[in-house]
């Protein structure tokens, strides 16, 4: 059979294959990584009686998100919600990714602190880590620290979170280095309560910038 006229045959080309040791190099090279985020308590949070507090860590595409937790007396305690671990710390589920090994190729880690309310739920603050940060190599404890969290961008002009803080450890590292550091990774029990008591006397202010159209600042201590 002869082609129509201004017809063309078109020939189709058929996919290259590539041996094992070919596609190694073409991709990139890339390890798998490990993150782990336990939580404990967090203070100065800006809400209601009858709202409740809870975490997210972001990683990628990945979340965990904690139980929601009512404060009192100002705090926020993140009891765990696992059943038979009533009475111990919040350990949320560990995440796990392939990366480059090149910190610079790899996603920042987000702790968002959020409340939940009848009216819905808001982030009020958060906290960012390049993983660069979080390796053991850099000087970086896993040990519980407490940071203080930024404002969440969307609210800052109406909410003040000045002395907010959140205590949590982390653990980054390969699965290699996260095995080996903590092959384990207990509960911890939360201690019961004392009560402590803080004073502050404030004396003098030198040298403070005029804020005032008469040159004054009429500072104040929070």
């Amino acid at each position: 059979m002869e082609p129509c006229d201004g017809y063309a045959p078109k020939l189709q080309r058929l996919p290259m294959s590539h041996s094992i040791s070919q596609l190694n190099e073409i991709e990139p090279a890339a390890r798998e990584f490990k993150l782990r985020c336990d939580l404990y308590e967090a203070v100065g949070l800006p809400i209601g009686p009858i709202e409740s507090v809870y975490v997210v860590l972001s990683w990628g595409g990945t979340e965990r998100q904690s139980a929601a937790r009512a404060p009192s007396e100002g705090k926020v305690r993140f009891e765990s919600a696992v059943l038979g671990k009533e009475g111990y710390y919040e350990q949320l589920e560990e995440i796990g990714m392939r990366l480059p090994p090149d910190p610079a190729q790899q996603c920042d880690v987000f702790v968002h602190v959020c409340v939940a309310s009848p009216l819905g739920d808001r982030r009020i603050g958060y906290r960012r880590w390049g993983t660069a940060q979080l390796l053991e190599q850099a000087g970086w404890s896993a040990a519980p620290q407490w940071w203080q969290l930024r404002v969440e961008p969307a609210v800052k002009d109406v909410v003040s979170i000045h002395g907010a803080m959140i205590l949590l450890a982390l653990r980054f590292g390969t699965d290699k280095q996260v095995k080996a550091a903590a092959p384990r990774r207990p509960h911890v029990r939360i201690p019961k309560l004392m009560r402590y008591e803080l004073r502050a006397n404030i004396y003098q202010a030198r040298d403070l910038q005029a804020a005032d159209d008469n040159g004054l600042a009429d500072p104040y201590v929070k």
